[in-house]
């Protein structure tokens, strides 16, 4: 009965965060006119308000893959301009930097998948 209830306690604050999270998100892409915004933090929110006690949802792993995503995002976009091939290849990259670089570093080993 005891389990029953802390799944029901951890069910009511994940859609609550949820709605909330995804609520003030959308509010200011809304806003902004900055319909791309949602995808990634919509990703992001599966983690952090389903996966709370998963080690992709800790901060720094948040942080730093959105932080080094941005960077590959924004320099790509520099080089080749915004197109089909260009946003692929800026994904592309932007996985390979957070599995392959970011983990050894922050976490001194790679990631077991």
């Amino acid at each position: 009965m005891r389990e029953r209830k802390d799944k029901l306690k951890k069910m009511f604050w994940t859609i609550i965060g949820s709605f909330f999270g995804i609520g003030a998100i959308s509010f200011l892409a809304f806003i902004y006119k900055i319909p791309l915004l949602l995808p990634s933090l919509g990703a992001t929110a599966v983690i952090l308000f389903s996966a709370y006690e998963s080690p992709f949802a800790r901060p720094k792993s948040v942080l730093g893959g959105h932080i080094i995503s941005a960077t590959v995002g924004v320099f790509i976009a520099h080089l080749a301009g915004s197109n089909w091939w260009s946003i692929a290849l800026g994904v592309t990259l932007a996985i390979g930097a957070i599995n392959y670089g970011f983990f050894k570093k922050v976490f001194g080993r790679e990631r077991n998948l």
